[in-house]
């Protein structure tokens, strides 16, 4: 699986919000989000492109050729697509090597809660028929050991361990919390009328506000983009991106090697231990939008991906493909928003599953090599596949 990477890095302090409100005289702070969604990620590529061959009235009108194959128009969506954006850290003096990608820890993981807690996969086990529980899956993951454990959110690990693990899930060894690569720069502001110069007073209170800008503790660490040649244009002109609040600026850098996910040999290996044990473990590497039946209703029929859930079972729609979900390990949904620069007006908001989520599903006998490749090569969202969300990979079940 043959990617090509863009690396952006930044130039100032960045900061980027979640999709809580944030407006003058009513909050007067904002909480901040990293990595950015895929959405902010890709609207920034976009955009910058625009500028740097057209503008965004021509974009509008759809006239230039170019722009309009690769960004496509205001209603349209053109051919740029994108497979993820992830934290990187690029080699010393070196901006055309990788040292290393980061992928976030599938949620089927238990770390132990001290500064060199060791990182340890859940073991599956069918439930009995004594046992309670409020998950209608027919198993369920336990743990394996007795130490307190630390919290999962914003956990990474280096792709090669993240990679190796879905053949051998005791492969994860080392691991990094992104607050650990961010220093924090707390700015205190005031809302200003920029025509009058001076600030702006509501009943003689100012509007008073505070965010968290933040900056990478290493000049290698930044994001990595991934895409292929046959949806993404040349950005060796285009140097700069806005990204996140008050536009920051970011550099681009499109590296000239391809990057190797996983390999053919892998996938093989995958496909055989599936084989054996007639299940497999769905880990999703990117959030994806879904849609839900709940067995009653026809809400989500015409959705690809769909899941479907009732008191005896769950089960999982891909396409024409439907498999059982024997249980999941899962966060809380992400809300997906955005600011629509056509428009000038909020996104929709979308529910997503997040990042690292990790579904057991029951491979009927014969059937190992065709579910195994449909993970690999299909988009697991119904909304926004071009953005980055829906990309998933298959891994072996440990008892």
């Amino acid at each position: 699986m043959n990617k090509h990477g863009i690396v952006l890095k930044p130039i100032d302090t960045f900061f980027f919000r979640n999709h809580q409100s944030f407006t003058a005289g009513e909050d007067s702070e904002a909480e901040m989000v990293f990595p950015p969604h895929l959405s902010t990620v890709y609207g920034a590529l976009r955009s910058a492109y625009i500028h740097q061959h057209s503008d965004f009235s021509i974009f509008s009108e759809g006239t230039d050729k170019n722009v309009r194959h690769w960004m496509g128009t205001p209603s349209t969506i053109g051919q740029f697509a994108i497979q993820g954006g992830f934290l990187c850290r690029m080699q010393k003096n070196d901006h055309d090597e990788l040292e290393d990608i980061y992928f976030p820890i599938p949620l089927d993981y238990q770390i132990e809660d001290k500064a060199d807690g060791k990182v340890l996969p859940l073991r599956l086990q069918k439930k009995d028929e004594q046992d309670y529980s409020s998950h209608h899956g027919s198993h369920y993951l336990y743990r394996t050991t007795e130490e307190k454990a630390a919290s999962m959110q914003g956990v990474y690990v280096p792709y090669q361990e993240w990679i190796q693990a879905l053949i051998d899930p005791n492969k994860i060894n080392r691991w990094f919390k992104v607050t650990d690569w961010l220093q924090r720069n707390p700015k205190v502001g005031i809302g200003r009328n920029n025509k009058e110069n001076k600030a702006i007073d509501t009943e003689g209170e100012g509007l008073l506000y505070r965010i968290d800008m933040s900056m990478f503790k290493d000049k290698e660490l930044g994001l990595l983009v991934l895409t292929e040649d046959k949806h993404c244009p040349d950005l060796t002109q285009v140097p700069f991106a806005r990204l996140g609040g008050e536009n920051r600026p970011w550099t681009i850098h499109q590296l000239p090697s391809s990057i190797n996910l996983l390999t053919k040999q892998q996938e093989q290996k995958i496909i055989q231990q599936v084989e054996k044990s007639n299940m497999a473990r769905l880990v999703l590497l990117t959030p994806a939008i879904w849609g839900y039946h709940n067995g009653s209703s026809s809400t989500g029929q015409k959705d690809r991906i769909v899941w479907q859930e009732n008191e005896n079972e769950q089960k999982l729609m891909i396409d024409e493909l439907e498999v059982s979900v024997l249980t999941s390990a899962v966060e809380r949904p992400n809300l997906i928003g955005g600011w629509d620069i056509h428009k000038r007006r909020p996104k929709p908001r979308r529910t997503a599953i997040p990042a690292g989520s990790v579904f057991y599903i029951q491979v009927p006998e014969g059937q190992a090599e065709k579910i195994v490749t449909k993970i690999h090569e299909t988009r697991l969202t119904n909304e926004l596949s071009h953005e980055g969300y829906g990309i998933s990979f298959c891994g072996v079940v440990q008892q």
